[in-house]
């Protein structure tokens, strides 16, 4: 029963907890199974079971013993767009979504009015759920396409699910929330006003004409409290009895927007308006406790008494006896840095080029295992594109703005660009540099191709395009350089002359192309793209692989080929695909949920894998391991933010706030919710946390609160 929603924020998330009752939560941080928990209902079964219903993410139910179950579309939910989720007399769980109505018996999932999610059809959004006196579920819905939209509800008995009225948009403008009286009416909010049925009938409320109405709700008198926007006002026999007007104390915004309005069953009112939910204690709107920063949505009450809490950034709030406790079904546990490309050394240093780092610069760094260090201190480098190690142990960095980089040690220098060249040229559609079988660095560009001796550059005009527009580069056993155009071509020099040879498909009748090569063991040269699948040129013939033969899907991001091993990854937004010479299979399955554009990937000499994306940050993993993230969230909002002192693990004894108002209080956790510090007279930037707290786990969780009153939650990681 709350506001419709149509956006979906992408956030990477985990369960983490500083809640002992959610107890086994690590289900969901071990495997990594939930992306972009927004939280937009709750209910309590029969049985004891939390149903948390999310906007992009499906379901989760949370047993009585802890236990975290995920459903999402694959499982049988029509649609992981989730408004609202109720449970009939049955026993039934049902959940309203933006394409579809669906139902759970425990057993097996059935659809209704699910359409094909194309444009052509019309779909079916629901709304809100309302549960009346006798039981029966009543359903909002929009029938929408490009020609029409028409409002319908149904209604459920227990045995059969009838369409009750229909009308069209014009008519409430809006609809938007039901609720149910003692005498099974049935109130439909909307933003032009409110509807009433009664007797399978409906009718206006004249009292509420024109009213911009954001939440109702019915207390335990039967007095119905309707919030437009920032007032609420109190009906009886639908007459106006009552007003509050929202401008007294404990409001900062005088400008806010009632989003829920919940009774207990003491019959106390809650209100949550926007970054908080608030009680009317004393004629005066106190904090309960159940904060956390933007959006709570959804509060219920336990059949233990307890309220519980969600919000919009995944965060459950739980409260007994006047103590919170608090769990994350959502947090952004990986930053929005853009991974370009990835090497290591043979100490298992790893080289990253950032595109854009947390600080929202972009540069080059490298990672010892225990610190972050930047190796571009010295240049001014403009969106890194590659970075590679050569067989003398020389970094060398690529970006944007036609620059070649020597990043070894801290004697960075630039060592190529457009003006040494002595021409126009760029190197912006060009993201690799590849070493040859006479140690010369070969680097495609614009219009040009550039080979560096270890002394001078030369540069190479094939006699193809004016524009060659390349992207990749690559050598393969028998030392012929590879270059692929994004005109739809491959470029082969075998050190005498150079070929032309075109791609198996005409490039330009589609939208948007990008291509990425690699060789294998045999020297046959892999293609992949980002609409046609991947293509694999022998020297004579082309063989295509693609969604119907192997394939996860056809677009793709990047592709790695570990010529020791024989493997082929083929790199796409989460379902990446690997190929052994005879099958595919797909190690990263139900590890990356939502599409998180993966860009590169690198073996680490203890057989981890190191796994760049775009804008989501880095990876790591290992063969039946769960991916693990490297680097540490930022949260932020309109006031302040918070990170960490170093990345990805601050192995330092000193955690270190940054934020632009002072930490007043600090709480760190173990990782089952143990309070290990706690300090409620912090004033400061930095708090100390003594090593021997930090020996024996390596997750934990911190809680901290700003001079503004305002909490920042989040999980680091320690490693010794």
């Amino acid at each position: 029963m709350k506001t419709s929603l149509f956006c979906a924020i992408f956030l990477i998330i985990h369960t983490v907890s500083q809640a002992q009752w959610l107890k086994n939560y690590r289900n969901f941080y071990d495997s990594e199974l939930l992306r972009d928990f927004f939280i937009t209902s709750l209910i309590e079964d029969q049985k004891g079971n939390i149903w948390v219903t999310s906007f992009g993410t499906g379901v989760i139910k949370i047993t009585p013993q802890g236990d975290t179950i995920h459903y999402s579309e694959p499982d049988g939910l029509v649609y992981n767009y989730v408004e609202e989720v109720a449970e009939d007399k049955n026993g039934d769980i049902w959940f309203a979504t933006t394409d579809g109505l669906g139902r759970y018996d425990g057993k097996e999932w059935f659809k209704y009015f699910e359409s094909n999610k194309t444009s052509i059809v019309p779909y079916h959004a629901f709304t809100d759920i309302c549960k009346d006196n006798q039981g029966n579920l009543w359903f909002t819905n929009n029938i929408g396409n490009s020609n029409s939209s028409i409002w319908q509800i149904h209604k459920f008995d227990g045995n059969e699910l009838t369409l009750k009225f229909e009308f069209k948009n014009s008519f409430t403008n809006h609809t938007n929330e039901m609720v149910c009286s003692k005498s099974n009416e049935i109130y439909l909010e909307t933003n032009n006003g409110a509807r009433k049925i009664i007797n399978d009938q409906m009718y206006e409320v004249p009292s509420l004409r024109n009213f911009n109405i954001s939440s109702m709700q019915f207390d335990n008198n039967n007095i119905l409290w309707v919030a437009n926007e920032n007032n609420i006002y109190l009906l009886k026999n639908d007459i106006i009895i009552d007003s509050i007007i929202i401008n007294t104390k404990g409001f900062e915004d005088r400008n806010l927007f009632i989003r829920t309005i919940f009774f207990d069953k003491d019959n106390n009112i809650y209100i949550s308006e926007g970054d908080d939910i608030k009680t009317l204690k004393n004629n005066e709107w106190v904090n309960t406790g159940l904060y956390h920063p933007h959006y709570n949505r959804s509060l219920i009450q336990l059949r233990s008494g307890d309220l519980l809490a969600g919000n919009y950034y995944g965060y459950l709030s739980r409260k007994n006896n006047e103590v919170i406790k608090t769990s994350e079904l959502a947090y952004k546990d990986i930053t929005s840095d853009w991974v370009a490309a990835i090497d290591i050394d043979s100490k298992g240093n790893k080289y990253i080029a950032f595109n854009q780092r947390l600080d929202f610069e972009e540069g080059f760094e490298i990672f010892d295992g225990k610190d972050w260090k930047k190796i571009d201190n010295n240049i001014n480098c403009f969106y890194p594109t590659f970075i590679t190690i050569d067989s003398k142990n020389q970094i060398w960095g690529l970006d944007q703005n036609a620059n070649v980089f020597n990043l070894k040690n801290e004697d960075t220098k630039i060592l190529f660009n457009k003006d040494s060249a002595k021409c126009n040229e760029t190197f912006q559609n060009s993201s690799s540099i590849v070493e040859d079988a006479q140690y010369h660095l070969w680097v495609g560009g614009y219009r040009n191709i550039y080979q560096y001796n270890g002394k001078s550059w030369k540069t190479y005009h094939p006699d193809t395009d004016s524009i060659l527009d390349l992207t990749r580069t690559v050598v393969d056993k028998f030392d012929n350089k590879w270059f692929v155009s994004e005109k739809g071509y491959l470029l082969k020099f075998d050190n005498k002359k150079w070929q032309k040879i075109p791609l198996p498909y005409d490039v330009n009748k589609h939208t948007f192309n990008h291509f990425e090569i690699d060789t294998d063991q045999q020297g046959n040269i892999w293609v992949s793209t980002t609409n046609r699948g991947a293509w694999v040129y022998d020297g004579k013939n082309w063989k295509n692989f693609n969604s119907s033969n192997g394939l996860k899907t056809d677009t793709l991001s990047g592709i790695t080929i570990e010529r020791d091993l024989g493997l082929v990854w083929l790199l796409s937004g989460n379902e990446t695909s690997r190929y052994n010479g005879n099958k595919w299979d797909y190690p990263f399955k139900d590890l990356f949920y939502k599409s998180i554009n993966l860009t590169c990937l690198k073996r680490d000499i203890d057989s981890t894998y190191w796994i760049g994306s775009f804008s989501n940050g880095l990876f790591h993993w290992k063969e039946g391991k769960s991916i693990l993230t490297t680097k540490e969230p930022i949260y932020s909002d309109i006031n302040s933010s918070i990170k960490f002192s170093s990345y990805p693990n601050p192995v330092e004894k000193y955690l270190y706030f940054n934020t632009s108002k002072a930490i007043k209080e600090v709480h760190i956790y173990s990782i089952i919710g143990e309070l290990l510090i706690s300090n409620k007279h912090f004033d400061g930037y930095q708090i100390e946390i003594p090593p021997n707290i930090l020996n024996n786990q390596n997750v934990y969780f911190y809680k901290a609160i700003d001079e503004d009153h305002i909490e920042h939650s989040g999980k680091f990681i320690y490693s010794k």
